[in-house]
């Protein structure tokens, strides 16, 4: 979410893919079509044990969780979520 050094090119992309999805919810919307942006945290993932090594997968969020997220998006309570870019964080 923020510039961090030696980040350059993750930080740019992310802020890129947010902006275009907010573009793509404004532009998209009169078809009746939600765009979300979804930002999830540090996931036990194996990019993250690439990108972490020394990091215990056990005490950050599972991809699990990250799916309960998008799963509820997904159903009817996502409806109410109106928001440019939504933060998952354990």
């Amino acid at each position: 979410m923020n510039g961090r050094s030696g980040w350059l090119t993750y930080s740019a992309s992310k802020a890129a893919v947010i902006n275009m999805s907010e573009v793509m919810r404004e532009e998209l919307k009169i078809y009746g079509t939600r765009v979300v942006c979804l930002s999830p945290g540090r996931t036990a993932t194996d990019l993250r044990k690439v990108l972490a090594p020394d990091e215990d997968p056990t005490t950050i969020m599972q991809p699990q969780h990250v799916a309960q997220v998008i799963e509820t998006m997904l159903g009817p309570t996502g409806q109410y979520v109106d928001q440019q870019n939504v933060i998952v964080r354990q």
